[in-house]
């Protein structure tokens, strides 16, 4: 077996914390459309790239995605994304020692149980393509179910367009240049802010508009767009 270490892979983790006070569940949470949790997703995602950034993994760390939220004081599920290969436990040793230390200005809202901190699966426990199952609750942004009931493999570092045919690096999604040939890496659906549900223009004209204009936005809402 190859030592991803050895070859200088990327590496993607899945980790989940919950947040014990700070924010409220509520059943919005559960569409990834909705300003409740692009809202707070991108919070989140702000306070976890501070944490590592500001850690002993700052030059391997790439960035993070917040993927779920679960009931339960709210349950986070999330993707971090590395350069190179890193252990299992010092992510997660980083991590709670960032929550610690209080190394996000975000932690002054959210307070997070620290035994609630773990690493649930990395990319390379995924290496094989196997038959999807209603009964998996968490599936790996690398693999995509097809018509045929089976998961498509990508390489570390990379995601599955809609296609199922084609892995593209996880980094292009959403960076406003097509890079699926079905599209898919810049879908509106999964790359528009909260602000008009539009994300990028690629017409000769249009528009984009804010979505309290002319009154001022919300605190803390972040629009995105590009032309």
């Amino acid at each position: 077996m190859w030592n991803c270490a050895a070859l200088g892979q990327s590496h993607e983790a899945r980790a989940t914390f919950k947040i014990t006070s700070g924010v409220t569940y509520n059943p919005n949470l559960q569409d990834k459309l909705s300003v409740d949790f692009k809202v707070l997703a991108f919070d989140l995602q702000q306070m976890i790239d501070e944490i590592f950034l500001s850690s002993n993994l700052k030059n391997e760390y790439k960035n993070s995605r917040v993927l779920q939220f679960e009931n339960g004081s709210i349950i986070v599920v999330f993707d971090l994304f590395f350069a190179q290969w890193v252990s299992d436990e010092n992510v997660k040793e980083e991590l709670i020692q960032g929550l610690e230390a209080n190394k996000s200005s975000q932690l002054v809202t959210f307070h997070i149980d620290l035994n609630s901190v773990d690493i649930l699966a990395s990319l390379e426990n995924f290496s094989t393509v196997s038959p999807a199952t209603t009964s998996d609750k968490l599936t790996t942004t690398s693999h995509l179910a097809t018509p045929g009931n089976v998961s498509i493999e990508c390489l570390p570092g990379s995601s599955p367009c809609t296609d199922a045919l084609t892995c593209i690096k996880a980094d292009l999604f959403c960076d406003g240049e097509v890079n699926c040939p079905d599209g898919s890496d810049e879908d509106n659906k999964m790359c528009a802010t909260v602000c008009d549900g539009r994300f990028l223009l690629t017409g000769s004209s249009g528009s984009f508009q804010a979505t309290h204009y002319p009154k001022p936005s919300e605190t803390s809402v972040v629009c995105q767009w590009i032309i």
